[in-house]
This record gives C-alpha cells, sequence and structure tokens, in this order.
C-alpha cells in the first residue's frame, strides 16, 4: 500500500492547497446565503456543498475588471475542488433528495466548462460590458456590492471557505472506504482510499491546525448543519 500512496502523493495538486489558504474561517459557510430573504417555494429545498461553489464561481468569473488570468485560475482550481466535493457528497450525502441536488448542480457545472453558460445565461465578460457590478449581480445573488476586486476577492474566499468545511469529511470518506463490508467491493474501495489519502494528505495536514467547530461528526458532512452551528455561535 506504501507505494500506492506515495504514486498518489506525486498527483497531489499544491494549486488546490495554496487556493484553500485563502480560507482563514468560515464565514463564507454562515453567510453565502441570506435567510432574511423570503423563498419562492414553501417548503425548503436542503443545501448541498457543490451547489454553492458553483453558484459563487459563476458570479465571481462574470464580474468585469478583474484580470484573465486570475479568473482562470479561480475557474481551475474550483474544477479541482470539485472533484473532492462530490466524492464527500456521494458517500456522505447520499439520501435522495441530495443525490438528485448533487446531479443538478454537476450538470450545470459541466454547462459551465463547456460554453461557460450558467441556466442558459452566458457567463462570458463581454457580454456584461458597460454593466456595474451590482447590475450583474442584481441577476445572480442578493450579495451587497462592492468595487470589483473587493468583491472577487470576498467571493474567492467565501468558496474557499465552504470547500475547507467540506474537506473536513475526507478522512470520514477514507475510514468509510477502508470498512467497505461488501467483500467483492472491498479490495478496490481500500485502494481507493488509499489512493485518496495520497492525493489529500496536504489538505488533511493543514486542517489539522484550524480550528474547527465543535460539532457531531456526523452533522459535519451537512453543509446546513455547519451554518446552524455557526450561527448559533455568533455571539
Amino acid at each position: 500500500m506504501d507505494h500506492l500512496i506515495q504514486k498518489a502523493k506525486k498527483e497531489e495538486n499544491n494549486n488546490l492547497l495554496k487556493f484553500l489558504k485563502k480560507s482563514i474561517a468560515f464565514n463564507g459557510v454562515a453567510n453565502f446565503d441570506i435567510d432574511q430573504v423570503q423563498p419562492l417555494i414553501f417548503f425548503k429545498l436542503p443545501n448541498s456543498w457543490s451547489l454553492p461553489i458553483v453558484t459563487l464561481t459563476c458570479i465571481a468569473i462574470a464580474l468585469p475588471n478583474i484580470p484573465k488570468d486570475i479568473v482562470n485560475s479561480l475557474f481551475k482550481y474550483v474544477g479541482e475542488g470539485l472533484v473532492y466535493t462530490r466524492l464527500i457528497e456521494e458517500n456522505l450525502n447520499s439520501a435522495s433528495e441530495y443525490v438528485n441536488l448533487q446531479k443538478t448542480t454537476m450538470s450545470l457545472w459541466r454547462g459551465v466548462e463547456d460554453s461557460r453558460k450558467w441556466l442558459e445565461t452566458t457567463l462570458e465578460r463581454s457580454s456584461y460590458n458597460g454593466k456595474t457590478s451590482w447590475e450583474i449581480i442584481e441577476c445572480k445573488s442578493s450579495i451587497k456590492t462592492h468595487r470589483e476586486e473587493e468583491l472577487f476577492s470576498l467571493l474567492h474566499g467565501m468558496i474557499a471557505d465552504i470547500m475547507v468545511a467540506c474537506f473536513t469529511n475526507i478522512p470520514r470518506v477514507i475510514i468509510m472506504k477502508c470498512h467497505e463490508s461488501v467483500i467483492e467491493k472491498r479490495e478496490a474501495s481500500v485502494e481507493a482510499a488509499v489512493k485518496l489519502l495520497g492525493r489529500t494528505a496536504k489538505i488533511i495536514d493543514s486542517l489539522e491546525v484550524r480550528k474547527l467547530p465543535n460539532m457531531d461528526p456526523d452533522k459535519m458532512a451537512f453543509i446546513d448543519e455547519w451554518r446552524l452551528h455557526l450561527k448559533q455561535s455568533i455571539p
């Protein structure tokens, strides 16, 4: 197994790790949505980890006056992070309502990757020439207006916050895969766990020095539970 870990470590993404360092707290988890805005439907849909990540990224890449290389880097890092976000959701958020949400979110992300469109709305910044940040965001989010650079930085940090909170569940996914109960699947599951450990070792190490909320491990798998805990912790 050691050789598998070492091989996987060579695939470890240092750029993603650098991106995650933009997170210094978990404010983005608590604040990505606004509870005061009344929903258009009478029942509450669950939040997933990937949906706010994708939504905030779409807002960020549509902002004008942000250097193209910075926008492209964010787009790349989010795509790399969603690989692990999706893995966590598949293993820990497996109820039908979450599965449907995950499928929808990844379908939306593929549209963004393939044609830079979100729900048939173009994200190409040339389409927003002459519009202010507020006019762009008014259609896509309830975040208050800032100068473009400040807003991009805010969104960047919120995305990193959500990813880091989600990635605290990676060790649990690894353990689950090592304890696969179906004999026929066990060998492949353990091998997948070893590879995941190798690819995320530095991410896991970085989480060990973070101050994490004192939550039930089962609840840490769900972003709504994080939001509830963080809001209750505000003095």
